[in-house]
């Protein structure tokens, strides 16, 4: 009978008092990327393509948005493993990738929960409860948010999507039937490195970017539509492969309630997205938007921040030991207005990764097939 693994908690006390050095985001590079595609198979097109900014001369009022709205389409299209369209679009792209080089893949959503409970142990406001699930696979721990609702039916007399509306309204679509665009970056951080999946709002074409007018040439000999022996999923080779600097976050708020730049910074800082549009409206009248370039603002940002962000990179490297420690799989908690994280080990847990794919940590498999995790 095995001994049982007692649950690991990490105060958030434990994080402060260190000295810090400058710490910061360090050569970000754009690994993969995808969009999401309606259809009855779990479809995604690799690279695809996010809708381009093009505003319209004359703007129509933005209207309330009704209807289904997906509110985590990774979980929503592909529940088991909403992890595997990450691995997919990286070993698309790029099929000699080598995964044990990250220390750490994640989704942004999970980074910005750990910085928001880092946060909240000074002035700033709750954060309300989150958990994800990790799992560690040799020298990589990967983060899985866990979903409780990932679609939600919207009354028209109940919500204004503004952030919707505006996006549908400023936007051209790249790809026939294409909802959701996510990106995959690197980047080191804290000693880590980092694969981070995050969503993308639009692109800005850059002036010096060719493949921002026209979508990836159509060899006749090239299949443009395969399956996989190992997956569900359906994979279309379509789209564009963009600059990093070239993804835009949009954000709609009333003149009564403007946005802080704090709140967005955060995410602009994880996606590295250098690229910010504001919309100002009254009642759904939006005036004259321009894209701003928040490179500067995001980096001072982050130099306000250095303490927080020290205690961010030193919280991630605990959970990535706690998760070891509990056999490496386990579930990462905190509950609202607690003073701790805690890591619960889920022996029994699914695999994060889809079976096929870990053998991409090679060292890991075999002769007969079989895996060889811990």
């Amino acid at each position: 009978m095995k001994a049982r693994i007692a649950p690991v908690q990490i105060p958030r006390e434990d994080l402060r008092g260190q000295t810090y050095p400058l710490i910061d985001i360090r050569r970000v590079v754009n690994l993969a990327s995808y969009s999401w595609i309606e259809a009855w198979a779990p479809t995604i097109a690799i690279p695809g393509a996010p809708p381009r900014w093009s505003p319209p001369l004359h703007p129509p009022p933005l209207e309330k948005v009704s209807g289904l709205a997906f509110l985590a389409q990774n979980a929503a299209h592909h529940p088991q493993t909403p992890l595997e369209p990450l691995f997919r679009s990286l070993y698309v792209t790029n099929p000699k990738f080598d995964v044990r080089l990250a220390h750490v893949v994640t989704d942004s959503g999970n980074i910005l929960n750990l910085l928001r409970f880092v946060f909240s142990g000074s002035s700033r406001d709750g954060i309300g409860s989150f958990s994800f699930r990790a799992e560690v696979i040799d020298n990589t721990v990967v983060f899985s948010q866990t979903e409780i609702k990932t679609i939600n039916v919207i009354a028209p007399d109940r919500l204004r999507d503004y952030d919707y509306r505006l996006k549908k309204t400023y936007t051209q679509p790249q790809l026939k039937d294409s909802t959701d665009h996510y990106r995959i970056i690197g980047y080191n951080f804290a000693g880590l490195g980092f694969i981070v999946r995050h969503k993308v709002d639009s692109y800005v074409p850059q002036p010096t970017d060719a493949t921002s007018e026209h979508k990836t040439s159509e060899a006749p000999c090239e299949a443009r539509t395969f399956t996989l022996p190992e997956s569900r999923m359906t994979i279309r080779k379509e789209g564009i492969i963009l600059p990093v600097d070239s993804a835009l976050k949009i954000k709609a708020c009333t003149s009564s309630e403007p946005l802080d730049f704090d709140g967005v910074a955060a995410e602009l800082w994880v996606s590295q997205t250098r690229n910010l549009v504001i919309a100002h409206h009254e009642s759904g009248v939006v005036g004259e938007l321009n894209v701003k370039n928040v490179k500067h603002d995001v980096e001072t940002w982050e130099d306000e921040n250095r303490e927080a962000l020290w205690h961010l990179g030193q919280l991630i490297t605990d959970i990535r030991q706690a998760v070891a420690h509990c056999g490496g799989k386990a579930l990462v908690e905190y509950e609202d207005g607690s003073k701790f994280i805690s890591v619960l080990p889920t022996a029994e847990a699914p695999r994060l990764v889809p079976r096929d794919l870990y053998f991409k940590w090679s060292h890991l498999k075999y002769p007969d097939g079989t895996f060889n995790i811990f």
